[in-house]
């Protein structure tokens, strides 16, 4: 982020980037390069001088992800707490907590049965740590137990994971998409209950996520499902309930230009198209609302 602005000589940089140590710093460089992340350049003159820049394509593209991220999402109290508030999201990401509550709220025992390899403790902390950051909220249930769920915030955070999913490619190639067909249904199923749609209450909605075929052309695919509630909520839905009154069905690129980027025409439909061009509209502008 500090390199959005051009390029800078590494004392700069290590002056920059706040909160974190110049050996840090260091450290970090080496590894960007390695990735072909950051290009440097020597400038001749009195004195040699050698800048860092930003390198084309997936550098930049990430640094033009973020910034459009922590100026449309993130709280503007926060913005300089970046680097850790994106290194504990990345947690949740990585350790289950969000693919667990994209399902609904969980008490610290459910989280802590989740497929992580974390102690009740650890998972005690994180939650924890995430309540402090605003990621998640909590409400008592029945007895002294606590369920914590995905706050506004949390769910509009996942189209930084979406988007880091789509920078990947830069990476993978071999026409990979970045998420597979389980993780790109996790950021669906999280961040559907941002979107109002009071003029569809009562109606239901099934997203389908195909995965690249296989050798013989057959595609993996997850389906969520999400339900208008009396309020205009959207809620989740269950697979064994009454027939969708409109199902829609991409691929995992697909769906990712279209929480991403607004764009919607590629998206197969099925039965009422109105419900889910509504549908998307509102989570876009749910997801983005300083865009």
């Amino acid at each position: 982020m500090a390199l959005c602005g051009g390029p800078l000589r590494t004392k700069q940089l290590t002056q920059r980037a706040l909160g974190v140590s110049p050996r840090s710093v260091y450290r970090c460089l080496r590894r960007l390069d390695a990735l072909g992340l950051i290009e440097r350049r020597t400038e001749v003159g009195v004195q040699n001088m050698t800048l860092i820049r930003l390198s084309e394509g997936g550098a930049r593209d990430l640094a033009r992800l973020l910034r459009i991220f922590t100026s449309a999402s993130l709280p503007p109290g926060r913005i300089g707490e970046s680097a850790n508030w994106l290194s504990l999201l990345g947690g949740l990401w990585r350790e289950g907590f969000v693919e667990e509550l994209s399902h609904g709220p969980r008490s610290l025992d459910e989280l802590a049965a989740a497929a992580h390899p974390l102690t009740y403790h650890q998972v005690k902390r994180r939650a924890s740590l995430a309540l402090a950051a605003g990621l998640l909220g909590r409400r008592p249930r029945e007895g002294n137990t606590w369920h914590y769920e995905l706050t506004a915030q949390g769910r509009r955070s996942l189209t930084l994971v979406c988007g880091a999913g789509r920078w990947r490619r830069h990476f993978l190639g071999g026409g990979s998409a970045g998420l597979d067909t389980g993780e790109m249904a996790t950021v669906l199923r999280a961040a559907l209950p941002l979107a109002r749609l009071p003029e569809h209450k009562g109606m239901r909605i099934e997203l389908a996520v195909a995965g690249p075929p296989n050798l013989y052309g057959y595609r993996e695919t997850t389906k969520v499902r999400g339900e208008v509630r009396r309020d205009g909520t959207l809620g989740l839905g269950r697979q064994d309930q009454a027939p969708a009154d409109s199902l829609a069905a991409a691929t995992i690129n697909i769906w990712m230009v279209a929480l991403l980027d607004d764009k919607r025409g590629r998206i197969r439909v099925r039965c009422d198209s109105g419900l889910v061009d509504a549908c998307l509209k509102r989570l876009y502008k749910a997801l983005f609302p300083g865009i």
